[in-house]
């Protein structure tokens, strides 16, 4: 057992148990560190929704302007929060903060603004594994099923995001379009890389300069997301809060 000694208002001198990683027999615990924390906001469009609004807007759909044409999703909006970053992300991380000059899929910013497609935006990626336990060591999703348009899908954020509210959130969204994503939503997660992402279902491959992209986390919701359908769009709305 770890002992220390902290002040308290009383004017006495006590011990407090601490547990530490390197003692798995203590007791209580610290809870110290920086969190990710997201919280997901998924706002599905039904197939009418969808047609009506692209008949208005084109064929490309921004979750910005879906929510101004309508008052709320037919089809719903389904909550979530809770994060597992894998090695990937955690290294990003680090090399951002240490200032490593980018390498492979080391040091790639999510950078802000510059979704739509355009070199270097940030990606959101959705899959049906819901059942295979989180990794540290996983750098996709879909690992039991294997990556395919089936079973998962990686789209660019939306043009204007990610977006930073000081002073430790970032706000990410991405429209999943009518024709992609079509399959049960049960795990998602961040990746950058560099050059300009296409959307597409295998990670490695989304990114223009090969090698570069990185999976920052991977979650698996208490419930699934839902099962999108053909001709529905949905949006997929994150904030992550550092503390």
């Amino acid at each position: 057992m770890i002992t220390r000694r902290v002040y308290q208002p009383a004017g006495k001198n006590r011990p407090v148990t601490t547990a530490r990683a390197d003692c798995p027999d203590v007791g209580s615990s610290v809870s110290e560190g920086v969190r990710w924390y997201p919280r997901v906001r998924v706002e599905r469009y039904s197939p009418a929704q969808t047609a009506w609004a692209m008949g208005r807007l084109g064929p490309v759909l921004h979750g910005d302007r879906l929510r101004q044409l309508f008052h709320e999703p037919e089809d719903g909006i389904v909550l979530d929060e809770g994060n597992s970053m894998v090695n990937g992300g955690l290294t990003n991380i680090i090399n951002l903060l240490t200032g490593t000059a980018p390498s492979g899929n080391h040091s790639r910013v999510l950078s802000l603004g510059l979704g739509g497609g355009a070199a270097g935006s940030a990606v959101v990626g959705v899959g049906s594994d819901g059942t295979t336990a989180f990794a540290a060591a996983q750098a996709h999703l879909a690992n039991a099923s294997g990556e395919g348009a089936g079973n998962s899908w990686y789209q660019s954020m939306d043009v204007g995001y990610p977006t930073l509210t000081t002073p430790a959130t970032i706000n990410g969204q991405s429209t999943f379009q009518a024709g992609d994503a079509n399959f049960l939503w049960a795990e998602w997660c961040w990746a950058a890389g560099a050059g300009v992402p296409t959307a597409g279902a295998v990670l490695a491959n989304v990114y223009a300069t090969a090698g570069s992209v990185v999976m920052m986390n991977r979650k698996i919701p208490a419930s699934p997301l839902g099962s999108k359908q053909s001709g529905a769009a949905w949006v997929f709305n994150t904030s992550v809060t550092f503390s």
